[in-house]
């Protein structure tokens, strides 16, 4: 049997009652695997730990994953997806503000119960289709912001593209309305 002293209690104690810090050589053919145990015991490390967060109370609030169902995970995936892809835009233009979460904008897909919010169309979590998950900003100079950032879909918003909400409500309206007009017009001249 192998003692240790520890760093903290000073106590001598079983090597058993320490943690291992990593394994020297591991993924090495020529380094040896003989385990680095921690300069503490596992009863140290554990008082420290508690110290700690008593002391960083938000710590876990601010860093910790959110539990979603297991059939949601590739939803999750998707919606992180997008949002990397939304900071990479706001890399290329700068000045534009982001805020969104992965937490934020998971809530609000399940408030639109996964339906655009333009279109009412279903969201697809498949890439390369006209009804992709997109991230849509309601007016594109506040940014990606909560508040200001819509679930639709990928041709909703290729065809939005930088208008303001209002103004696209609009011209689809008006397409609309000239889409009738031509039905009437061409079922009177058969």
């Amino acid at each position: 049997m192998q003692n240790k002293q520890c760093n903290k209690c000073n106590e001598i104690k079983n090597i058993s009652d320490f943690g291992i810090q990593r394994e020297k050589g591991k993924g090495n053919f020529r380094g040896s695997t003989t385990p680095v145990y921690k300069g503490n015991c596992k009863q140290c490390t554990a008082i420290i730990a508690k110290e700690w967060r008593k002391q960083n109370p938000d710590y876990y609030k601010r860093t910790a994953m959110f539990k979603v169902v297991k059939e949601d995970k590739f939803l999750l995936s998707a919606i992180r997806s997008r949002i990397t892809e939304a900071k990479q835009r706001v890399k290329r233009k700068n000045g534009i503000p982001t805020n969104i979460t992965d937490k934020y904008m998971y809530t609000l897909y399940k408030q639109q119960q996964g339906l655009c919010a333009l279109s009412g169309q279903p969201i697809s979590l498949e890439l390369n289709t006209s009804n992709t998950l997109s991230i849509d900003q309601i007016q594109p100079s506040k940014g990606y912001i909560e508040g200001n950032v819509q679930w639709v879909t990928w041709a909703v918003n290729r065809a939005k593209g930088d208008l303001l909400q209002e103004d696209f409500i609009s011209l689809c309206s008006n397409i609309q309305t000239k889409c009738r007009d031509y039905r009437k017009h061409a079922e009177h001249s058969v």
